[in-house]
């Protein structure tokens, strides 16, 4: 039926590989300068779990917290 139709093809193992990263891009559409990479789902007891944050300091329950931003999500 085919011709030269023989390959094997290597799929990459890329699952809970976070790989975080800072660009000058603006895919979110506001001045460039973003956290952006590769960021997989996965669940707190999972040894692949990550976030990405900074030290907020000492707070208690009383201290109210807001968060605001974009967010774009290129690959699903």
């Amino acid at each position: 039926m085919g011709h030269n139709n023989r390959c094997s093809l290597v799929e990459p193992d890329f699952h809970s590989m976070n790989n975080f990263g800072w660009s000058q891009t603006n895919w979110a559409g506001d001045a460039p300068g973003e956290m952006g990479g590769l960021i997989w789902r996965l669940e707190p007891d999972d040894p692949g779990f990550a976030y990405y944050a900074d030290d907020a300091g000492a707070l208690t329950i009383e201290d109210p917290i807001e968060f605001s931003g974009r967010l774009c999500l290129s690959m699903a």
